[in-house]
């Protein structure tokens, strides 16, 4: 039995032929209600509200699979997909490392001085005692909440330049690229203590509100 798919994230004609070839016939959302209802589409390939919301409100609805092109899936109606059984997958772990070396860039836009430098530069000022030898990775210590792939990818960079790494997860387990390991629920004055904090852990009933005052706080 052939599926229909609905690309709303954009598939490459190569992988459009591949899925042909396995028997699934692949439509954008410019071709529903005119080659193909709403209600017939099987799987969802990405999210968008207003598309979305209409296959799944469709009469007589045949959805049973939505792909996430996002690692987080908190913006979907999860309850709705688990009344209805939809299966719901994600695509945890193909944005580990651009987003691992978006999270470098800014820590080196902060640890180099680029941030000062930006402002000298934009009033024209040049700092005569600016500091000969500004400080690097290395010397600072960090803290990933999250060990995940995405966090070890940091994690493996910041090692690279001889950062030091502090990961900390739901056990405490040790992770791949992370000097020591924390509990989630064991923080102590390694998190308070550390120079950076970077989060990466998904939104869920117990990181909901993870980050409130008390938290800012104790740093």
């Amino acid at each position: 039995m052939s599926e229909n798919l609905l690309a709303i994230s954009p598939i490459n004609d190569d992988q459009v032929h591949l899925l042909t070839d396995l028997d699934v016939n692949v439509f954008t959302p410019k071709e529903l209600d005119q080659k193909i209802s709403p209600a017939d589409i099987t799987i969802m390939y990405g999210w968008k509200q207003d598309i979305s919301s209409k296959l799944l409100d469709a009469t007589n609805s045949k959805l049973k699979w939505i792909h996430a092109i996002s690692a987080g899936v908190d913006y979907l109606p999860l309850a709705t997909l688990t009344k209805r059984g939809i299966k719901l997958t994600n695509a945890s772990g193909i944005h580990a490392t651009s987003i691992s070396q978006s999270v470098l860039a800014y820590i080196l836009h902060f640890v180099r001085g680029l941030d000062i430098a930006r402002e000298h530069q934009i009033k024209h000022q040049w700092e005569k005692n600016a500091d000969t030898n500004p400080a690097t990775i290395s010397d600072y210590k960090y803290v990933v909440f999250g060990t995940g792939h995405i966090g070890q990818q940091i994690g493996r960079l910041l090692q690279t330049l001889g950062g030091h790494t502090i990961g900390v997860n739901t056990t405490g387990h040790p992770a791949e690229y992370f000097d020591e390991t924390i509990a989630l629920n064991k923080i102590d004055d390694r998190v308070w203590h550390a120079d950076v904090i970077i989060n990466i852990m998904p939104l869920t009933d117990d990181t909901h509100h993870f980050y409130d005052s008390d938290f800012f706080c104790s740093l």
